[in-house]
């Protein structure tokens, strides 16, 4: 893979880590920019690049705790872009990664130039979380590329049990409703003894991210919050809740494997949980 090709990152790789920021490829032209920076048809140009059903205001208000948007120019043409997010303690997050066309470079450039703007802002480590078939996982560890892991997690589904069992807010279906999730992301859903913290994917398909869960979740209350149709979750084993005699938990291994991961992270502490809980921009295809 090109992108981790960079010597910066493969340094950063290493147990002791970097100091340096990165140097830039020749003839990279890129910009940095806060949400509130940014005008509204600005905004909403980069969600429609994304793929998001955010609008402006939605995006502002997920961006809003310093979050950077990283965008990379072929002229005047959108070819990359992605969110860095400030976490504390030098640790920013890579989000929304995306590049078009692909395989022509650009994902590199902006992965390249994501470092540059958390370092020339006070970051020194980068983490990310990167979703793969569990058969990838030993492709990546051949490859050297499990070097920043933090964690080793899989992926997990649920879904309603509600009658329709359909998206509540999905357009273009037969079971659209009116029905929005929570305005504010991420949201957090609480019963007695448990509590569940969610986050809309923004795509308009259905489907919602638990970030953090404790006890004995109500999952079709928290599904109903949202107008959810699908959860998913990442973790070492299933969260608690939502079962269904007699076959036990709904919850499903979906067959992937989620690394956080860190570059640059040179001996220190592995971040804590909380520091993966944002209200990331989901991407589409």
């Amino acid at each position: 893979m090109v992108l981790w090709s960079h010597p910066w990152i493969a340094a950063a790789l290493s147990p002791e880590g970097i100091r340096l920021p990165p140097e830039m490829p020749v003839g990279v032209v890129w910009t940095a920019s806060l949400a509130t920076e940014m005008r509204d048809d600005e905004l909403e140009a980069w969600g429609a690049f994304v793929r998001t059903g955010w609008g402006a205001a939605d995006l502002r208000q997920r961006l809003s705790d310093g979050a950077v948007i990283v965008r990379v120019w072929d002229g005047a043409i959108l070819r990359g872009t992605c969110v860095v997010r400030p976490r504390g303690g030098g640790l920013w997050l890579l989000e929304t990664l995306v590049a078009r066309p692909q395989r022509l470079g650009w994902g590199a450039a902006t992965m390249h130039s994501a470092v540059r703007a958390m370092w020339d802002r006070g970051g020194t480590s980068l983490g990310f979380v990167w979703e793969m078939p569990a058969a990838g996982l030993v492709r990546a560890w051949w490859r050297g590329w499990l070097g920043a892991a933090v964690s080793v997690e899989r992926g997990w589904v649920w879904r309603t049990a509600a009658a329709s069992a359909s998206c509540g807010f999905c357009p273009n279906t037969e079971a659209w409703l009116p029905v929005r999730p929570p305005p504010v992301m991420p949201v957090v859903v609480e019963g007695p003894g448990w509590a569940a913290v969610v986050t809309d994917s923004g795509l308009q398909d259905g489907w919602a991210y638990v970030l953090a869960a404790s006890g004995a979740v109500d999952w079709e209350h928290v599904a109903s919050v949202g107008g959810w149709r699908d959860l998913w979750y990442a973790g070492a084993v299933a969260p608690a809740g939502g079962l269904e005699a007699p076959t036990g938990s709904r919850w499903r291994w979906t067959g992937e494997v989620v690394v956080r991961a860190v570059l640059n992270l040179a001996g220190r502490p592995a971040p804590p949980a909380t520091a993966w809980i944002t209200a990331e921009v989901s991407s589409g295809n």
